[in-house]
């Protein structure tokens, strides 16, 4: 009886040890869950699907040992030197992986590590060095008119002009400027109508598989020639039926920067400033560059050129070789006469961004490192007389046109580092009633420059000097009603001043 009991005790002791080593166990399998190494499993590749891909394709990578969370596995692939290189896991399972080719992949075996261990394919991966589908990733600008070159940005391009081709909805452009690997500049075909496109391209028969939208704007109506600087030279654009067409008249890059420009229709000429004095050229662009005036110690930079049409006369402005002093100068059209400075301050007492207009026998200018526009008659003594300042609002005044007629100045007020503040005001010519707002804060008005007024039909031109971030300038115009604002010409390089064909 008592061994009976004793061995009765034996069994329930053995069967409770059971029940905790299983219950251990079961716990232990259970910890690894989220975990998975492929249950244990000898890791192995038995196959790679597709065995031939492009850079930036998938693979899958199937075998076993895998682990299910991707990141807990590292693939490499075969460099073109000793090291691999590693892969980006997209999926992962305990007996599959999902991976994108490197960009700088080559041809061999694909090697996998989990926990340590590794495996190499014994099967090799090939690298498809033939371009895939055209791949799209941005359009700049995303609108404009018909005609304006636009800059599609992707890859697969190619390089060989003659097998691309561009498609705005179903129609097919006529002319594509230059193709680069990730570029394709284009003209926007003139039979388009306003409104939003789909852009695809096409490179010897395969398209792109995505498309970016681009907007056709309606072409505006009376716009006059308009003439610009950018760092290096000078340029006209014309807007008319057959839509936007930008050439450069001339090149001047070996004195820059270009900056001012004031055109004289009645002698057929074109001036602007650039390092070291003021240059003419014909307004056709057909002629050679000539020196009007040339100084390298007050001359060292002029920053804008104006014209008195009705005294044959050129102001501009500049600062000297020290940056000590800063200018603005009165000579003739041809430079036969000596020029003659008729202000000379401090650098930043008058500002070496100025800006000239000359209207009704005043020369009117705008300082933005002084925060001030002023004026001086033509006639007589030259004496400067602030009109606007800090004290009224103005916080970085870079551009100034008058219109007479309605007895207004027009001040664009670049505030710079102030984000969203910088607009377009509206004053009296003589200063006396307040500011007001004309083209208020927002995205019309990015670091806005020059400015210039279309008499004829009614216009407030003005330059934004960069957009979107960028080193790009936009020319817009809104009518002297303060309504329709238009943006003309995009994706201007540096620009900062420009004059336009109307007096």
């Amino acid at each position: 009886m008592k061994n009976r009991k004793l061995h009765s005790f034996a069994t329930y002791a053995c069967s409770v040890l059971l029940a905790l080593v299983m219950t251990s166990t079961f716990v232990s399998c259970s910890d690894d869950d989220g975990d998975d190494d492929g249950g244990g499993a000898t890791l192995t590749i038995t196959s790679l699907t597709p065995a031939t891909a492009r850079a930036g394709e998938s693979v899958t990578i199937a075998g076993t040992g895998f682990n299910a969370t991707p990141s807990q596995n590292t693939v490499t692939f075969k460099g073109a030197g000793a090291s691999g290189v590693p892969a980006m896991v997209q999926e992962a399972s305990a007996t599959a992986l999902k991976v994108a080719v490197p960009a700088n992949a080559a041809t061999g075996a694909i090697t996998v590590t989990v926990a340590g261990k590794s495996v190499t394919s014994s099967q090799t991966f090939t690298i498809d060095e033939s371009l895939g589908a055209p791949v799209l990733t941005s359009l700049n600008p995303t609108s404009g008119f018909i005609n304006a070159e636009i800059t599609i940005t992707g890859s697969s391009f190619g390089t060989n002009k003659n097998v691309i081709d561009v498609l705005f909805g179903d129609v097919e452009a006529t002319e594509i400027v230059s193709v680069t690997a990730t570029t394709v500049i284009v003209k926007v075909p003139t039979s388009l109508a306003p409104g939003a496109v789909a852009v695809k391209v096409v490179r010897d028969g395969i398209t792109s598989a995505t498309s970016l939208q681009f907007t056709v704007n309606a072409t505006p109506t009376s716009v006059k020639t308009v003439y610009w600087s950018d760092s290096f030279g000078i340029f006209r654009g014309v807007i008319d039926d057959g839509g936007v067409t930008i050439e450069e008249l001339y090149n001047d890059s070996g004195r820059t920067p270009v900056q001012g420009v004031a055109i004289d229709e009645e002698r057929g000429y074109i001036y602007w400033g650039h390092t070291g004095g003021v240059s003419r050229a014909l307004l056709d662009g057909t002629g050679t560059i000539e020196d009007v005036y040339s100084d390298d110690v007050k001359l060292t930079s002029v920053y804008d050129v104006a014209i008195d049409h009705a005294g044959g006369n050129i102001y501009f402005t500049s600062y000297d070789a020290n940056f000590e002093h800063s200018y603005i100068h009165k000579g003739n059209l041809d430079g036969s006469v000596d020029y003659t400075t008729l202000v000379e301050q401090g650098l930043f007492l008058l500002g070496d961004n100025l800006k000239l207009t000359v209207a009704n026998n005043m020369l009117y200018w705008s300082s933005r490192e002084s925060k001030h526009v002023a004026r001086a008659s033509l006639t007589g003594t030259f004496t400067a007389e602030i009109i606007y300042d800090a004290a009224d609002g103005l916080k970085g005044p870079a551009g100034v046109a008058v219109h007479p007629e309605s007895g207004r100045v027009f001040i664009t007020d670049n505030a710079g580092g102030a984000a969203g503040e910088s607009k377009i005001w509206q004053g009296s010519l003589d200063g006396k009633t307040e500011l007001s707002t004309f083209v208020p804060v927002g995205n019309n008005v990015l670091t806005p420059y020059d400015a210039e007024i279309d008499f004829e039909n009614g216009y407030f031109f003005w330059l934004n000097n960069m957009t979107d971030a960028a080193a790009t300038s936009d020319l817009m115009r809104v009518k002297l009603d303060g309504t329709n604002v238009e943006k003309l010409f995009s994706g201007i390089e540096n620009g900062n001043s420009f004059d336009i064909s109307v007096r």
